[in-house]
């Protein structure tokens, strides 16, 4: 019996400001509900699958993003339609085997992250079903419904449903990822398509006439010279023999980057292979109000992860890929069985001084006036290092990625 394929794509925008007005606006879930509290727990589910798809997937010296939201999102859409052995795995790899899918707290997280203050955060999703293809009501229906999963229907193996793919990846991420779409297929059953847009400016502007080029030291190539932008002030900070780490809240306080250095002989490999959901809180809740001051590359680039399919099935969920997948939940093709064929990620990262700064952080202890100030600080990212988004409430990662060859 042959074998049909189903291709997830992952697209990710980040921008410190303006540079994608215009984008798509995808309608909200049904059901979700922004007001509702932070569901911590799901945000750990989604950062620990995150940090290791991070750490299996980053290449020395080269750029890597990942959106831990986006593909944990949208592998959880297609757990709905998994069964027996391929729905046992993914529930292990996506950190939810110790519970049932709970798909009202992502509408209701996806709902959040389109409400956050003086930012911009769009999750979008689309489910491309080929002719012929029948889907699951249910199916259709917990996508359409929790995940706002906009469901079209085409010839996948058409240049113009390709063509209909790249639109619309085109316009909800502002014409900044376009060609997205994946090469016609006449053996494609269902192509699903995610994109997570962010843009936001910093609470401070960096100034510009505080950037000017400066030495950047990969791990393996000889430096380099790049853009380095400079500000100081009070931040949030911490720092332990591994690393220096810094959050820079963006307008509105509820996004927020965290910046990791490594220090001394430690390399951003090894400060990222010590990162899981539980590491992770102990840094956040390890940072205290600090003057320091903090140096960073101005950025701009394109980086994705190929090869997502062998980095998932090193991870535990190989059967998916294999002819033994069972993801009949997801509809029928009088063709065949479906099994799953292609993961692409692509992320595109802007960052400049407008787009960058940490405001004075108020609130600090001040009842014990003889305790000595810690020393003023400085953080430069001038190697190898790990850039950090986040929604502050939910702790949840909207982008993780390894800086290692910065623009010049």
């Amino acid at each position: 019996m042959k074998r049909l394929y189903l291709a997830i794509l992952v697209l990710a925008l980040a921008c410190s400001t303006g540079c994608a007005a215009g984008y798509a606006q995808t309608p909200a879930p049904k059901l979700g509900d922004a007001g509702e509290p932070a569901d911590t727990a799901l945000a750990d589910s989604i950062n620990d699958f995150g940090f290791e798809v991070l750490q299996r997937a980053a290449v020395p010296d080269q750029n890597t993003a990942v959106s831990p939201i986006s593909l944990h999102s949208l592998l959880t859409s297609i757990r709905v339609g998994a069964r027996k052995t391929t729905a046992d795995e993914m529930d292990r790899v996506l950190r939810q085997e110790d519970t049932d899918i709970d798909f009202q707290s992502y509408s209701d997280l996806i709902a959040r992250l389109r409400k956050v203050d003086l930012a911009t955060v769009n999750v979008a999703n689309a489910i491309w079903f080929d002719e012929g293809f029948t889907p699951s009501e249910p199916f259709v229906e917990i996508n359409a419904n929790f995940f706002g999963a906009q469901i079209q229907t085409g010839d996948l193996g058409s240049v113009k449903t390709a063509s209909a793919i790249d639109s619309w990846v085109s316009k909800h991420t502002g014409g900044k990822i376009k060609n997205a779409a994946l090469e016609p297929d006449s053996q494609m059953s269902v192509e699903l398509v995610n994109t997570l847009y962010f843009l936001g400016e910093w609470a401070d502007e960096f100034d510009e006439r505080d950037t000017y080029p400066q030495e950047f030291r990969p791990e393996i190539r000889q430096p380099i010279e790049v853009d380095m932008m400079h500000a100081g002030g009070n931040y949030l900070y911490s720092e332990d023999a591994t690393a220096q780490m810094v959050m820079l809240p963006y307008k509105g306080g509820d996004v927020v980057t965290y910046v990791l250095v490594p220090t001394g002989d430690t390399q951003v490999g090894d400060v990222l292979a010590g990162l899981n959901a539980a590491e992770w809180n102990r840094r956040i809740s390890s940072l205290e109000e600090q003057e320091g001051d903090v140096a960073i590359p101005r950025l701009e680039f394109s980086a994705g992860v190929e090869g997502l399919e062998s980095v998932l099935a090193s991870m535990g969920m190989p059967t998916a890929f294999s002819s033994s997948a069972d993801l009949s939940g997801i509809g029928v093709d009088p063709r065949g069985p479906l099994r799953l064929s292609r993961i692409v990620h692509r992320a595109y990262l802007r960052v400049d001084e407008k787009g960058a700064e940490a405001a004075a952080i108020s609130g600090a202890d001040g009842t014990l006036a003889a305790e000595v100030s810690p020393a003023r600080f400085s953080l430069t990212a001038d190697r190898p290092y790990l850039f950090v988004i986040a929604e502050k409430a939910s702790g949840c990662l909207l982008f993780t990625g390894v800086i290692g060859d910065p623009p010049q």
